[in-house]
């Protein structure tokens, strides 16, 4: 007989010699009514069979346990215990049953049991958690089980506060139902008394990423990693948190911490790389990628995507481009980015027909919900090199058959290119005709194009136009339709020499939203700096700069801004950053403002406090390296910090010029010359990268286009600007062969 059997044994002798004494306990004991059959006899029965049915359930025999444990329930079915023992039962009988059927069968009916007990003992906490599991394991086939199941482990959370199981089986449950916010708040209490329990840090790790709240997750994967080192999903996980925070150099050091052993899984290699890039160390991120690729491993298209974007911000363009042109993915999605960025690559070299053609191959491959916008984008690269009349000949063609959102997004880009071709009359025309014709079906629509006629009337100096037309839209449905109506009119007015009416439409109302009257405010400001009404705008400004409140004082100093006043900016931005010394806004406004006002030294130095703070400040890297190249000051490091700017951001026309700038500075005429054409075709109508263009040919010798580049800046520069005087003289010089 083994040790288990003999117990068994034991416990049954027990059972059945505890239960004979209270039978002949109550024989001798004279029954209440006078019959034989009392109460008292049958409940000592049932707990008779009761604790049979519990003896045979622990030696598997369950069929004689089931047997037992419903003779007892017929005797006396007011114990809740019976009920919940033969609930254990059925549960067991689940376990073990060979096919789904017969399982889930038993879980009905252990959940019946269940709730039988439950409703003789609502508050018995063996009952409710036998209750809940069930119908946890339940709900795999029947979808109600799982609300039960929470509604039942919720009343357990209160009543026994700390319970682990509890608290995972109902985090559990959130997570199944999507509900992450919930689900995290659950597991966050059991991590509170088991902070180290891996399961439950994985569980909750789960539900954070499941509500998006990556910050909170941060010290969770900080404990996971220091239990499990090797667990690479974490480290990736909490680089990822870091880079999206913009903290690339602390991803950096969480990947490059890893043990000796994972350093060469593919996944991290390529992860570093990535952060690498973005810090600016494209040499080292350079070669991690191609030993990826020459080893087969890693995601290719990701790879090779990445490595053409280290290329160019190394402004190694023939390279990226050769190995963009090699890379050929099988989607149509990806072949469609692919050409769209070949297209980038080969303009910014100057080839431009095979960037045109490019996107020709880009349209055809594209679903036609993505068509409008590519059309734009390739007729915008027909008008940067001369082909005008070919783009108004696309975009007429496509306006043939334009409906909806497609016509309001072609309609104003044909008027606008007609203007720049001095075809003014027929761009007015072209807008009219298109609100007429809207203004029958979608009122909305012809409004949204109103706002955009009005914004053409601007562009071409027609200010009675403006004021003739803007009051009608200020009746637009739209709050921010009848914004741009009321700036408009505005600024249509003061251009008519009527400032006092401007200034007295743009006064805000107590009735408008603080947004509306803050934008009414900055437009009233700007326009009586525009104007000379000087004391006008100091006394509005210094209203709004009496609060203490940072919100308010940056905006007191934009407002000085508009005027260019940039020595009062420099107090308002100091009292800012008392209060918020990392508002990156408030260091970038203000070393700008110290730059402005020639104190170059704190400049530089805001600049630099405010890259340790955000090393991705694409506008604070152009400026700060722009402002160094322009003064021929730490040239290869202006250039590096140009290049990352234009790394995050390589349409930016004014980065691309600074780029052309420094690699002037630096005598790299022909990279120079490059970026600086690059510019002009992205801003056609800024007259600095048209007098850097000019400085450029001189020194290529290139005497005639120089010339066209210092008139074409003479033509678009500001008459009141110094720097006329400066082009006048460049042109005499070359007039005069020096």
């Amino acid at each position: 007989m083994t040790a288990t059997t003999s117990r068994s044994y034991t416990l049954l002798l027990t059972a059945v010699v505890t239960v004979l004494g209270a039978l002949a306990s109550a024989a001798a004991t004279p029954a209440i009514d006078g019959t034989g059959d009392d109460a008292e006899s049958r409940r000592l029965e049932a707990a008779y069979r009761f604790a049979l049915g519990k003896l045979y359930a622990e030696e598997a025999d369950y069929e004689a346990a089931r047997r037992a444990l419903h003779q007892a329930l017929e005797l006396d079915d007011s114990d809740p215990y019976a009920r919940l023992e033969l609930a254990r039962l059925y549960a067991d009988l689940a376990d073990n049953a060979r096919g789904q059927e017969a399982r889930f069968e038993a879980l009905r009916e252990a959940a019946g049991q269940a709730g039988q007990a439950l409703r003789r003992a609502p508050e018995n906490t063996d009952v409710l958690r036998l209750y809940g599991r069930v119908h946890l394991r339940l709900a795999e086939v029947e979808p109600t089980s799982l609300e039960e199941a929470r509604k039942t482990f919720e009343s357990l959370r209160r009543m026994v506060p700390g319970d682990l199981q509890v608290l995972i089986s109902l985090g559990q449950i959130y997570l199944w139902r999507h509900d992450f916010s919930n689900a995290a708040e659950v597991l966050l209490e059991a991590a509170s008394y088991r902070p180290r329990n891996r399961m439950i840090n994985r569980m909750l790790l789960d539900a954070l990423y499941g509500k998006r709240a990556f910050d909170e997750a941060e010290p969770t994967l900080l404990q996971m990693l220091e239990l499990e080192p090797r667990a690479i999903e974490h480290r990736l996980a909490l680089a990822e948190i870091y880079s999206g925070r913009g903290e690339h150099r602390k991803a950096v050091a969480v990947l490059e911490e890893a043990p000796e052993e994972m350093r060469g899984d593919p996944r991290l290699r390529e992860a570093l790389a990535i952060r690498l890039h973005r810090i600016g160390e494209d040499q080292r991120a350079l070669e991690l990628v191609d030993g990826l690729l020459a080893a087969g491993a890693g995601r290719g298209d990701s790879l090779t995507r990445l490595r053409i974007s280290i290329l160019s911000a190394q402004a190694r363009y023939d390279e990226a481009i050769e190995a963009m042109a090699a890379w050929q993915p099988q989607d149509a999605a990806t072949q469609v980015d692919r050409l769209l960025l070949l297209s980038r690559l080969r303009e910014r070299v100057g080839r431009w027909q095979e960037a045109i053609d490019d996107l020709e191959r880009a349209l055809a491959l594209a679903p036609p919900d993505d068509a409008p916008g590519l059309e734009l984008r390739l007729i915008g690269t027909l008008e940067r090199y001369g082909r005008r009349e070919q783009a108004i000949e696309r975009l007429k063609a496509r306006l043939a058959s334009a409906e909806g959102e497609e016509l309001q997004l072609l309609v104003p880009t044909l008027a606008e290119i007609y203007r720049r071709d001095g075809r003014v009359e027929e761009g007015r025309r072209l807008l009219e005709q298109t609100i007429d014709r809207l203004a029958e079906s979608d009122g909305e629509a012809a409004d949204e194009l109103r706002a955009q006629h009005l914004g053409f009337l601007i562009s071409a100096e027609d200010w009675s136009a403006v004021a003739e037309l803007a009051p009608a839209l200020m009746r637009s449905g739209s709050a921010a339709l009848q914004l741009v109506a009321r700036s408009a009119h505005a600024e249509a007015l003061a251009e008519l020499g009527r400032i006092d009416e401007a200034l007295a439409l743009l006064a805000g109302d107590a009735g408008e939203s603080p947004e509306v009257r803050r934008q009414l405010l900055a437009r009233r400001v700007a326009l009586a700096f525009e104007h000379d009404r000087e004391a006008v705008a100091r006394e509005l400004i210094d209203g709004v700069a009496a609060s203490d409140d940072p919100e308010e004082l940056y905006f007191a100093a934009q407002l000085w801004q508009q005027g260019e006043r940039y020595g009062e900016m420099i107090p308002l931005l100091e009292r800012v950053l008392a209060a918020e010394p990392e508002s990156t806004r408030a260091l970038f406004s203000l070393a700008a403002a110290y730059e402005r006002t020639g104190d170059v030294e704190r400049a530089a130095g805001t600049f630099e406090r405010l890259l340790e703070l955000a090393p991705d400040h694409a506008p604070s890297l152009n400026y700060l390296g722009y402002m160094w190249a322009d003064r021929g000051e730490h040239l290869e490091r202006a250039l590096r910090l140009i290049q990352r700017a234009v790394a995050l951001d390589p349409d930016n026309g004014a980065y691309v010029d600074s780029l052309g700038w420094a690699h002037f500075r630096l005598g790299n005429l022909e990279q120079a010359r490059q970026m600086l054409e690059w510019a002009a075709r992205l801003i056609d109508d800024d007259p600095t990268i048209y007098e850097h263009l000019g400085d450029l040919y001189v020194a290529l010798d290139q005497r005639e286009r120089a010339r066209q580049s210092y008139r074409q800046a003479l033509e678009l520069a500001d008459v009141t600007d110094g720097s006329n005087e400066q082009l006048r003289h460049k042109l005499e010089q070359l007039g005069q062969g020096l």
